[in-house]
């Protein structure tokens, strides 16, 4: 075995299989495809192994094996020549649900076949009684949609135009499905020809027992992984709440039987197969099961079929895991796959809990509909899917922090949080009726950043001008009292290497924690704003309880020592306008007064009231004139506009669902007898 040799072409197919998906992404006309990703590219060999596997949707790479065995069946390597592409979607003859679309386009080199190029999809509209194929009546596989089974769309490089025409003469949208198809297509031509290039290059002997040692390889190193799980039965199980038909429960139940470097995953105790939609496939039951054991084991281990050998699945036919034919099974892959998977990480929860993670809402929450646009005439299909977070695991919790960006024309500000509730409880801030849950890691503060980048199209680097052009650290939390992890996350956007923010666009706002505010500057040397709210003691004792350790004075000294503070770098005042509190003339002058000397400017901010909200906004007359007797004493004193309060995203009302742990909480599920986290039913 040459590992060097090895490790390139197995580098090089995965390279392969990236570009097949980029293609698809770069050409697709639906945003399922250039957006939502619910494909997958790889590679097989004529024995109908996967050889190699892009990171896309990993429900559908334990699928692939299954349908490259069926459609050799039917059509086999003699009958193939080259040039020709195969399509299939038939979930009784390999394929998951009617949706998803695999294509195959064989390679030759000097005539000799060595393997084939496959793009699977989820094709949006597939015919059926409902737009998008997801008919919750269905009861039958020919509610949903047109079956096809392996078929060639292309012979030697021609379109076969009789399959083209039945295709898309079934499907609600035949431009976006004759786009979609097109694209798929590119992608399997794009992966034949850089395979054969790579079999070219090497030539055919050393390709072939490279890849069959690559193979070895992943089983040798899967084995190993599954050998240091202690050896037992593992039982868990979870059910569908009901199949849309019939108002009952269908058990998911799994044995997982680790033994001698093998797991035998054993779906036989599982309820009956359900008449409606929920049904799950042969290649859903083993895609489920290869799904959650990778992740679950080393993820450097190479994604071929070799390292599913150790892995063998028991699912009985009749089953919700295996139904028979013609049971109705679209929601199968989409919805009943995550539950499967979940059932099969629970189980294992007890003999590597410290890889297990807790479920996410185990739901895509598919959402489909369809009109007839009378603009154009023709048939449009929205389908619109919408994941939940993850659930909690040793290294993330599943707790939630709160991000907003906050757009202008042509530019914006994002508003990144720096802890999971807060310790501040400042009468007037939603989030303070939060308590502290954690800090936030240095990687979730920038990782903010880098998400909201990513959602606006500017990463890695933005096309043009810049949209996200300021950061704000005025989210939910103190940045000063987890000052080491924001140090650390305002370094890495800092950074040219990085993120490339300039200091001159970040600003870090605190209540008052003075000690760190020095720090900060020499450090940092951000921009620093500071939550006021009061122009005395006693008012600012209720409305900011921090200031009865570090009073007024001591933190407007603070300020005045700010290192980098001048005319052009100001320090922000943020005075949040309160009827009847600290909204009056005498105050406003007060305001000037107090902070005379210090390179100063205010934002004025409009209460956003939220659920049981102490306080109330004041007027914007009472607000412009407070604004004016600032303004007239040298002081710039612009009026936040208030953004995000009909999603509870404005100042002042960020809060998450998250909370700390509670004792008791913990204490009456050990004495249930529950020894883990893992479900949260009923909690």
């Amino acid at each position: 075995m040459d590992m060097v040799t090895m490790n390139i072409i197995d580098s090089t197919l995965v390279s392969i299989c990236r570009e097949m998906g980029v293609t698809m992404m770069k050409t697709a006309y639906s945003t399922i495809f250039n957006e939502g990703m619910d494909f997958t590219c790889g590679l097989g060999n004529t024995n109908g192994e996967m050889i190699g596997v892009a990171e896309f949707n990993p429900s559908q790479i334990g699928g692939m094996p299954l349908v490259l065995k069926t459609t050799a069946e039917e059509i086999p390597h003699d009958s193939i020549a080259e040039g020709d592409v195969i399509v299939t979607n038939d979930p009784y003859r390999g394929g998951m649900h009617t949706p998803e679309h695999s294509f195959i386009k064989p390679v030759f080199v000097d005539g000799v076949l060595y393997g084939y190029a496959v793009a699977i999809g989820h094709v949006a509209e597939v015919g059926g009684m409902v737009p998008g194929g997801f008919a919750g009546e269905a009861t039958e596989i020919f509610h949903e949609g047109l079956r096809v089974p392996p078929v060639k769309i292309r012979k030697a490089g021609e379109d076969v135009d009789e399959v083209w025409k039945l295709l898309l003469a079934n499907v609600r949208t035949p431009r976006n499905n004759y786009g979609d198809f097109r694209a798929m297509i590119s992608a399997v031509d794009v992966g034949a020809a850089r395979l054969r290039a790579v079999i070219e290059k090497y030539g055919a002997e050393q390709f072939t027992r490279t890849v069959t040692d690559l193979m070895d390889y992943s089983e040798t190193r899967m084995r190993a992984e599954i050998g240091d799980i202690e050896d037992g039965k593992y039982s868990f199980e979870d059910y569908m709440e009901d199949d849309g038909i019939e108002a009952k429960p269908y058990k998911i139940h799994v044995d997982v039987h680790v033994q001698g470097g093998e797991v035998v995953v054993d779906y036989s105790a599982s309820d009956s197969q359900a008449k409606g939609p929920i049904n799950a496939v042969l290649s859903v039951a083993w895609s489920s099961a290869y799904n959650a054991i990778l992740h679950l084991t080393d993820p450097s281990i190479p994604k071929n079929s070799g390292c599913f050998r150790p892995i063998k699945i028991v699912a009985p036919g009749g089953t919700l895991v295996n139904a028979d034919y013609p049971a109705t099974c679209v929601g199968g892959n989409t919805e009943t796959h995550i539950r499967i998977a979940y059932t099969i990480i629970g189980a294992m929860a007890k003999c590597v809990p410290e890889r297990a993670f807790a479920t996410d809402a185990g739901t895509h929450s598919n959402f489909l509909f369809g009109a007839l646009d009378p603009r154009h005439g023709e048939y449009v299909v929205c389908y619109d899917f919408t994941c939940a977070a993850w659930g909690g695991r040793p290294f993330a919790d599943g707790n939630e922090a709160e991000t907003v960006f906050i757009p202008e024309d042509g530019r914006g500000a994002l508003c990144i949080s720096s802890q999971i509730g807060c310790t501040m409880t400042c009468g007037f801030c939603h989030t303070g009726t939060q308590l502290l849950v954690r800090d936030l890691t240095a990687g979730e503060i920038a990782g903010q950043v880098m998400v909201a980048r990513d959602a606006y199209g500017e990463w890695p680097s933005p096309k043009d001008e810049r949209l996200l052009s300021n950061i704000v650290l005025m989210g939910m939390g103190e940045p000063l009292f987890n000052y080491d992890n924001v140090a650390k996350a305002v370094k890495i956007i800092m950074d040219g290497e990085g993120i490339a923010i300039s200091k001159r666009r970040i600003t870090l706002s605190t209540s008052g924690v003075v000690p760190r505010i020095r720090q900060c500057g020499r450090e940092l040397g951000v921009n620093l704003a500071v939550s006021l709210h009061a122009v005395n003691d006693g008012l600012r004792d209720e409305l900011v309880p921090i200031n009865r350790k570090y009073p007024l004075a001591e933190l407007l000294r603070a300020c005045r020592e700010y290192p980098g503070s001048n005319n052009a770098r100001r320090i922000t005042f943020e005075y949040l306008m309160l009827k009847g509190v600290n909204d009056s003339e005498a105050e406003a002058r007060q305001l000037a007064h107090l902070v005379k000397g210090i390179p100063a400017k205010f934002n004025l901010i409009q209460f956003n009231p939220w659920p049981g909200a102490p306080y109330e906004g004041s007027s914007t007359a009472v607000i412009k004139r407070f604004a004016a007797i600032l303004n007239d004493a040298g002081y710039s004193a612009p009026i936040r506009a208030p953004r995000g309060r009909d999603i509870m995203a404005a100042c002042g009302q960020l809060r998450s669902e998250s909370q700390r742990p509670r004792l008791s909480r913990h204490k009456k599920r050990l004495e249930a007898g529950i020894e883990d986290d893992f479900h949260h039913r009923g909690a």
